[in-house]
């Protein structure tokens, strides 16, 4: 989360040179321009641009049928994604209580910024770190806080569960808006690969599932104007309800 860049030299894995290394593969790093007391513990190391520090992501969680006490909305419990291990506060979307053995989507809110990729699995444990409540998936890596009667939450978070990339990068798109995203943060947030991303978005324009800002060069998901609508009116329709007298402009 620091966003200090350093050079990757070599990479070793079980003391042997190697040209690369996969997921899941114990592996060493020999880096340089920065130096090893400027590297915390849950650091990661990525491609600039690739990861975005966010105090709040957007999961869904499973509770384990064994684990007899289960959270409650706005409980805190421990979190451990990669190396790192932090307290968040759990906020469940729809629910009260996660009961032993069910699921539900929740937001994760951490008292420090902390970086997630879309699909990165994760634990979550009691606040004592001594027994495992359950655990779950990242589906939005980088959120903003929301009610958690926000029913079309919900309805958002089924999209990013998806099999299909486009309907995941149509929703990652129109919570982004009119903000332009790269495409290394497309991947991150969408769980796509990056040479995947030019076939994508073009078969999204030849969909119609992302349009041009007339005048512009933006492209955007048609579901942003909707969203876009939908708040004007809403802007409009209590200025009215507030000031009745006055004429509408």
């Amino acid at each position: 989360p620091s966003g200090k860049t350093c050079r990757v030299r070599d990479l070793h894995s079980h003391g042997v040179a190697q040209a690369n290394v996969a997921q899941g593969q114990r592996a060493a790093l020999n880096v340089s321009g920065i130096d090893k007391d400027e590297i915390d513990r849950g650091s990661e190391l990525a491609t600039p641009g690739y990861l975005q520090p966010s105090r709040i992501i957007d999961a869904r969680i499973e509770c384990l049928a064994s684990y007899p006490r289960p959270p409650r909305s706005s409980s805190t419990v421990r979190l451990e994604v990669g190396t790192t291990e932090v307290p968040v506060r759990v906020i469940l979307y729809g629910v009260d209580e996660l009961a032993p053995g069910a699921w539900a989507f929740a937001q994760l809110r951490c008292g420090e910024p902390i970086t997630t990729t879309h699909g990165q699995r994760f634990i979550l444990r009691d606040p004592s770190a001594l027994h495992t409540i359950g655990g779950g998936v990242v589906l939005r890596p980088v959120a903003r806080r929301k009610r958690r009667d926000a029913v079309d939450e919900v309805a958002a978070l089924e999209r990013l569960e998806s099999k299909d990339a486009i309907e995941r990068a149509q929703e990652v798109l129109r919570t982004a808006a009119f903000a332009t995203l790269t495409d290394l943060q497309l991947c991150a947030r969408a769980g796509v690969e990056l040479e995947e991303v030019p076939k994508l978005l073009a078969d999204m324009d030849y969909k119609k599932r992302r349009v041009p800002v007339y005048g512009t060069d933006v492209r955007i998901v048609p579901a942003v104007i909707a969203d876009l609508t939908h708040r004007l009116g809403g802007w409009l329709e209590r200025f009215h309800r507030t000031h009745p007298d006055q004429p509408g402009r």
